[in-house]
C-alpha cells in the first residue's frame, strides 16, 4: 500500500506541551567518569508561528534531574543558560534549517542532550522521507548530535485515518578521545581512546490530524571499547539510554 507523502504539518499558532523523559544507566562522562543512573524529566512549552507553521518556539518550563535517585543542581531556571527559549525553522521532512540555539553544553555532560539538536529529542524526533513511502518499506537518514553521526532506519508499520505507526532503528559507530577524567579532548591530547558502537530500537505514533508525533520512544544500548595511549585495553563501557516523548495540546 502506497502512502501519500508524510510530513510535519502543525496548525498555525497551535500550542503544545511536550513531556520529555530521558534515562541513562551505565558509564557516564560525569564526575571523572563513573557508573551511574541519571533521570531527566522536562516539560517543554511549544508554540508554532501564526504565519508560518514551520517555525516553532520552544521553552523548558519544568526540569527535574536525578543522579542515583538524588537531585542534581539542575532545574528549569538554571537550565535556561544552556537551553534558553529557542526559535527553530524546519522543513516538512523535519530537517532543521535555522536555529538561534546557542553552542553551549550542560554542566553535567549527558549524551544526546545538545541545545542545537533539542528539537530532535522533543518535537522533531525523526525525519520523513521526501518521497512517498510504503507500509513495511524502510527509508534511512542520518542526524548529527554534538558532531557525531547517528544513522536512522524508519519503517512505517500501520496506518489509519488518524495516525501512522513508525518503527525506528538506530546505529552509531564512533571514536572519541578523552583525558584521564573522561573529558573530551582533541586526538593529539588524548590519554584514552574509546570506540563506541550503539544500537537502538523504538517506535512513534504520528498524528495525521495534528501533523505531529503524539508519542515516541526509543531505547539504545552502547558498548565502548577503551584503550590507553599505548594500546592497552581498559575496562569496557556500557550505557543504556531511554527516551520517551508525549505531546499534548495546551490552552
Amino acid at each position: 500500500m502506497i502512502l501519500e507523502l508524510l510530513a510535519y504539518a502543525p496548525m498555525l499558532g497551535s500550542h503544545w506541551s511536550v513531556g520529555v523523559q530521558v534515562d541513562f544507566d551505565g558509564f557516564l562522562p560525569i564526575l571523572g567518569g563513573r557508573e551511574a543512573k541519571v533521570s531527566v524529566e522536562m516539560d517543554v512549552d511549544l508554540v508554532f508561528d501564526l504565519k508560518n507553521p514551520l517555525v516553532a518556539v520552544s521553552e523548558i518550563l519544568k526540569l527535574k534531574a536525578l543522579l542515583n535517585d538524588k537531585p542534581l543542581p539542575l532545574d528549569a531556571k538554571s537550565a535556561k543558560a544552556f537551553f534558553p527559549k529557542t526559535t527553530v525553522k524546519f522543513n516538512r521532512a523535519g530537517e532543521i534549517l535555522e536555529s538561534d540555539a546557542p553552542d553551549t553544553k550542560l554542566p553535567v555532560n549527558l549524551p544526546g542532550l545538545d541545545a542545537k539538536r533539542f528539537p530532535d529529542v522533543s518535537y522533531l524526533p525523526i525525519q520523513f522521507s521526501k518521497s512517498e513511502v510504503t507500509i513495511g518499506k524502510s527509508y534511512e537518514f542520518d542526524k548529527v548530535f554534538s558532531g557525531s553521526k547517528v544513522h536512522y532506519r524508519v519503517t512505517p508499520e500501520s496506518i489509519t485515518n488518524e495516525s501512522v505507526l513508525m518503527k525506528v532503528e538506530l546505529t552509531q559507530d564512533l571514536t572519541s578521545y578523552e583525558d584521564d577524567r573522561a573529558n573530551p579532548v582533541d586526538e593529539a591530547d588524548a590519554k584514552v581512546f574509546v570506540r563506541t558502537k550503539l544500537t537502538g530500537n523504538g517506535s512513534g505514533v504520528f498524528s495525521r490530524k495534528t501533523g505531529l508525533f503524539e508519542k515516541f520512544s526509543v531505547v539504545a544500548i552502547s558498548t565502548g571499547e577503551v584503550k590507553d595511549k599505548k594500546g592497552a585495553e581498559l575496562k569496557a563501557r556500557h550505557l543504556k539510554t531511554s527516551l520517551k516523548l508525549v505531546t499534548k495540546p495546551k490552552g
